[in-house]
């Protein structure tokens, strides 16, 4: 869509242990099933130091936050999936993307959502939209299908709205904040939320 080829799936997917991808708390390089993938995490009460959310061998742990500022990580640290900005993005060691694949910025994100199709079902049953970016939603056009994937609470790590909704990190925070892409069955929006959340990620590469 324009210079930037996005993921076909969402980061984390397997074609039969995680259809939908996997869900991410900010800043995090591994993530976690929903309910009914083929595992879920332990959840863990937060909140933990870098060097332990980070490790590879706490890969399956959710930690959940229940107070200001609900997040899985003490300090709080910005540039976890960004040591550049909005503008100059630079990919850090702890973005879940494969090589060569960065997590969106915010405004990359915000580009894409400006046109999109009704609320639908792909060839695979899965429910979301259909998002053409700067071009005026057609089949015929260069398009990209999100899943409504669900998310997973922050405060206690319950996992939610599979098939009802879909929230997308990007690599850029807002204050205490993350900010990402969020849809149901009759909106999209962008906004900010809480980092202990678990959302998905969709990998892009810029072309030019």
């Amino acid at each position: 869509i324009g210079a930037t080829v996005w993921a076909p799936v969402n980061c984390g997917y397997h074609a039969t242990d995680y259809k939908y991808g996997k869900l991410y708390q900010w800043g995090r390089k591994y993530g976690q099933g929903y309910d009914d993938d083929a595992s879920v995490p332990e959840i863990v009460e937060g909140p933990v130091s870098l060097s332990v959310g980070q490790s590879e061998a706490n890969a399956g742990k959710f930690y959940y936050n229940s107070t200001s500022p609900y997040d899985w990580l003490t300090p709080q640290d910005d540039n976890l999936w960004n040591s550049g900005t909005e503008d100059n993005p630079v990919k850090t060691e702890y973005d879940p993307c494969p090589e060569g694949w960065r997590v969106p910025t915010y405004s990359e994100l915000s580009e894409l959502k400006s046109n999109h199709s009704s609320w639908t079902t792909d060839e695979n049953g899965q429910t979301g939209y259909w998002f053409s970016g700067t071009e005026p939603y057609s089949e015929s056009v260069p398009r990209v299908f999100f899943p409504a994937a669900g998310y997973r609470y922050d405060d206690d790590g319950s996992a939610n709205g599979r098939g009802g909704s879909g929230c997308y990190w990007s690599s850029i925070t807002d204050s205490s904040y993350a900010n990402y892409i969020y849809f149901g069955s009759s909106n999209v929006g962008m906004g900010h939320y809480f980092r202990a959340d678990g959302f998905s990620v969709r990998c892009l590469q810029v072309t030019d």
